[in-house]
């Protein structure tokens, strides 16, 4: 404990006692390296000449392709089928039957607005997205 207690002393001078020049050391290496003070001029830049811009020449299309706005996709709603509840029907097991996991039933839930997860009834029909 002593030995951490005298190297902590001895640190504690050496900063003491270096840091007593007065910030000379910045005269005096300015004295010694005159250049050390000088600031370079920045390289010259090299300029590129322009380059003259080349006429664009329009080229004939010969493979254009009616644009369709029709979907060949079903719409969403055909995709979707409709569950009716049984007794003892939990969204989280419809969710689990239809998604192969249980944690999907929000999906559920935001394909019925209104669908209150707590009050499912027997013989409610709800859509399955």
């Amino acid at each position: 404990m002593t030995r951490v207690v005298v190297l902590l002393w001895i640190v504690l001078l050496g900063l003491v006692t270096g840091c007593q020049n007065g910030g000379t050391s910045k005269k005096t290496e300015a004295a010694v390296n005159p250049g050390v003070l000088d600031v370079a001029a920045p390289a010259p830049i090299p300029t590129e000449q322009p380059v003259a811009a080349q006429p664009v020449m329009a080229q004939p299309v010969s493979d254009v392709q009616p644009v369709s706005y029709a979907s060949n996709n079903p719409s969403p709603t055909s995709t979707r089928k409709t569950y009716t509840i049984k007794k003892g029907d939990t969204l989280f097991s419809i969710a689990k039957a239809n998604y192969g996991s249980g944690r999907d039933w929000q999906k559920i839930v935001a394909a019925n607005p209104g669908l209150e997860p707590n009050k499912l009834k027997v013989g409610q029909q709800i859509v399955i997205p």
